[in-house]
């Protein structure tokens, strides 16, 4: 078959146009099969913590004092323990009496806190007594120095109590008193037990002038150098009956 010059310049023309795609087209093909190989790799979710506040620290436990126990009662009464104790050891006053108290006709109630002396130890300490009205507040706090070896009359610079020398309390026996009160009171005078008293007025004072009447609580607290180391509380009643 014979081709004529034209013919042969068009199919030579078209291999090489063939030719040449084959060529440029041979990378992008060879690539392909690499593409398709790459597999896409799915890594797992990496699992969130949960992030937690650290924990509160736990506050260390109070220290125990050496004292515990050293108050072994609290009573309140409307007659002066100082005129129940006598040399003889007999008293002839009026009964003692725990209340209910009528506020016009008491003059005053006393906080009798009764100490065992072997816990309370000879060094001097102070007496915080605090009268909480029927509501809870503050109505008087007092403080007391008391010295379990001090001697009659003693006194003390304290300037932060008062500008003048303050007189200190004594610790008396609590046997005689606890002999003379009613057995409500619940005082056990066994063993080496003294006791210290707090005077609190109620007629003519501003209880009875404004009415304060209700069930009172009287709190305790012995303080040495700074710290507590023993506390009670009892309650009482004053009315106008």
């Amino acid at each position: 078959m014979k081709i004529n010059d034209n013919s042969h310049r068009r199919l030579t023309h078209l291999a090489v146009v063939a030719l040449l795609s084959l060529l440029v087209g041979f990378p992008a093909l060879a690539e392909r099969p690499r593409q398709r190989g790459l597999r896409s790799v799915r890594t797992a979710p990496v699992a969130r913590q949960a992030v937690t506040p650290a924990a509160a620290a736990t506050p260390a436990p109070a220290p125990t004092p050496t004292e515990v126990g050293a108050i072994t009662g609290l009573v309140v009464t409307d007659v002066d323990p100082s005129t129940i104790l006598r040399e003889d050891g007999r008293y002839a006053g009026p009964k003692p009496f725990l209340g209910p108290f009528d506020a016009h006709d008491t003059l005053n109630v006393y906080v009798v806190a009764a100490l065992d002396q072997a816990r309370l130890g000879d060094e001097p300490f102070d007496q915080l007594t605090v009268f909480h009205l029927p509501d809870g507040s503050v109505y008087e706090s007092r403080i007391t120095p008391v010295d379990p070896q001090g001697s009659p009359g003693q006194t003390v610079e304290r300037a932060e109590l008062a500008p003048n020398p303050v007189r200190v309390s004594l610790v008396a026996p609590l046997a005689p008193l606890a002999a003379n009160l009613p057995s409500a009171a619940g005082l056990d005078a066994a063993g080496d037990q003294v006791f210290t008293n707090v005077i609190l007025p109620v007629s003519g004072t501003w209880i009875t002038k404004h009415n304060l009447y209700g069930t009172w609580t009287a709190e305790v607290s012995l303080v040495r150098n700074g710290e507590v180391f023993a506390t009670a509380q009892t309650s009482f009643e004053l009315g106008n009956f």
